[in-house]
């Protein structure tokens, strides 16, 4: 994906400077950099944003009480002293 939005941008700026004339400047400066913003916002934002939504940020949390409760059942289970409603 980002590749193709790379060639993308490097095609428009290399027709704009084939192309380059007074009634055009305008027209194209704008165009490239709109292409150019559209790849810094892929490159960088884009990514950043569907990490925050994959991964749990309280999940070592989660994991470390999770292994506390085992090895506290485990340690009850050694003594004898676990009753099966635990």
């Amino acid at each position: 994906m980002f590749g193709a939005l790379f060639v993308m941008n490097v095609a428009a700026f290399v027709f704009a400077f084939l192309r380059l004339d007074s009634e055009n400047f305008v027209t194209v400066l704008l165009a490239i950099f709109t292409s150019g913003t559209g790849l810094v916002t892929a490159v960088m934002v884009i990514p950043r944003i569907i990490a925050e939504y994959l991964f749990n940020p309280d999940e070592d949390k989660e994991v470390t009480e999770i292994i506390l409760r085992m090895q506290a059942t485990d340690i009850k289970d050694k003594q004898g002293t676990r009753n099966i409603d635990d």
